[in-house]
């Protein structure tokens, strides 16, 4: 073989592996980093915490950025973020027909524990219990760090379920006759309208404009 050809073949070879290890940085990149939204500071983050015993069920009580990995749901009653006992075998998949709002929560996510205070007191607020209570079911899907860090296999499932890169990530999702007929992604219709200058761009997710979304998809 030919020097020329020789350099020529390794040139090539170089090429190849520099290519694979910018695919393989790329993909592990976007699922453990956070996205950008359109000038929101969008590393979305959340959380909610340590279980008490409240009427026999497991309310979150503790601080945004502990939540226990694991499946909650929103208890109208209680006021309340409620752990559901799941089967580790799958996702979360609700049994009943109806719409739910998916919300992915990551411990270590700033944007996530800034919007998770104002998600629990938006939904304690009167108007939007008297509005969404029959309409929409909360749940609160927590890992510490999307699937790389989740002590819970259901929580761990579902984000892979739902291919969640990013945090917080709002999904609503309609349930018929046991099965996901549709999928909306709130999130990204919310940075849409910041880049349509429809709503203002604070910074943050602010949970008003997130159910003035779902109102217009229920």
């Amino acid at each position: 073989m030919k020097r020329a050809d020789l350099i020529y073949i390794i040139m090539v070879l170089l090429i190849v592996l520099i290519a694979a290890y910018a695919l393989i940085y790329k993909l592990s990149y976007m699922e453990n980093s956070p996205t950008n939204i359109s000038q929101i500071t969008a590393e979305r983050y959340s959380s909610s915490g340590v279980t008490t015993s409240t009427s026999g069920s497991n309310i979150l009580s503790s601080p945004s950025n502990s939540i226990p990995n694991g499946i909650y749901e929103w208890s109208w009653e209680e006021k309340g973020f409620v752990r559901l006992e799941t089967n580790s075998s799958g996702p979360y998949i609700p049994k009943r027909d109806g719409y739910y709002l998916y919300y992915f929560h990551n411990n270590k996510c700033p944007h996530c524990i800034a919007f998770e205070s104002k998600l629990v007191n938006y939904l304690k607020n009167p108007d939007a219990i008297n509005y969404f209570k029959n309409k929409l079911t909360i749940v609160l899907v927590a890992c510490s760090w999307f699937t790389y860090e989740c002590s819970d296999p259901t929580a761990q499932k579902t984000f892979r379920l739902f291919n969640v890169m990013s945090s917080p990530t709002l999904l609503l999702i309609k349930i018929s006759n046991g099965s996901i007929v549709n999928v909306i992604d709130i999130t990204q219709i919310y940075v849409d309208l910041i880049n349509k200058g429809l709503i203002p761009n604070t910074g943050e997710i602010e949970p008003q404009y997130v159910f003035q979304i779902i109102k217009a998809n229920i």
